[in-house]
């Protein structure tokens, strides 16, 4: 699928240095956004500025840090402008007995995959009220609905990112807000800290598929909410 947009929304978009974040940063690029990226690493984001180029605009924020966030968000804006479409895509995964999981991992697998993404809709939501306009994707998983063994925190924290797009979707949807989801199955990625597939595992998504379903929710048309979005594989379901 490719898609285009006519009007150069300002895209915000969260753990953009890797994997479905690069990949959602090329597709929005290709499609004529104007882009802000934000992820902890500044070299990073200065490495992926430098090879995208053009529409791109950078912040160095960890999104468990709600002050980070804001004082990022406000460069941004004085580049970009307000934000049309927000993307909460920072995450991190881990495999693990719960028993064996250290309280500092699971603090963080909650704050990063959960809060984080609270925090950052929660800073841009009053200038979507204002415009009554906007639209928040927020990158969830299959395992949200469907866990799996060694994924209990990671599970929870996608879960509860599900129900709170579900709830933003109802509180601000009659405002002209709209909050979707999108859950994709086993990608083609690191997780974890370490790749859980082989690179030829047809079973596996690419981080393009999910970036272009990201990418599918941001361009349909303003009374269009594409509630929750999940992407497994042509094969079969994860």
């Amino acid at each position: 699928m490719r898609h285009s947009f006519s009007d150069s929304p300002h895209v915000l978009l969260t753990g953009a240095t890797g994997g479905i974040g690069q990949a959602t940063a090329e597709a929005f690029l290709r499609a004529g956004a104007r882009l802000s990226l934000v992820a902890r690493s500044g070299d990073a984001l200065d490495a992926l500025a430098q090879r995208l180029g053009r529409n791109l605009s950078v912040a160095a924020a960890d999104v468990t840090d709600r002050s980070q966030l804001a004082v990022a968000l406000t460069e941004l804006r004085k580049v970009n402008g307000p934000v049309d479409i927000l993307v909460n895509n920072a995450g991190v995964g881990n495999y693990d007995h719960f028993h064996e999981m250290e309280p500092p991992l699971i603090e963080q697998l909650l704050r990063v995959n959960l809060e984080g993404a609270i925090n950052l809709s929660h800073l841009v939501l009053p200038e979507m009220q204002e415009r009554a306009q906007g639209t928040m994707i927020h990158v969830a998983s299959n395992l949200g609905h469907r866990p799996l063994p060694f994924t209990p925190v990671y599970s929870a924290a996608k879960a509860g990112l599900i129900r709170f797009s579900e709830a933003i979707a109802k509180d601000y949807g009659k405002a002209g807000i709209r909050s979707m989801v999108v859950s994709p199955a086993k990608v083609d990625t690191r997780f974890g800290g370490r790749s859980v597939q082989g690179p030829q595992d047809t079973s596996m998504l690419q981080p393009e598929d999910v970036a272009d379903a990201i990418l599918y929710c941001a361009a349909t048309p303003p009374n269009v909410v594409v509630l929750e979005m999940v992407v497994v594989p042509r094969e079969g379901a994860f």
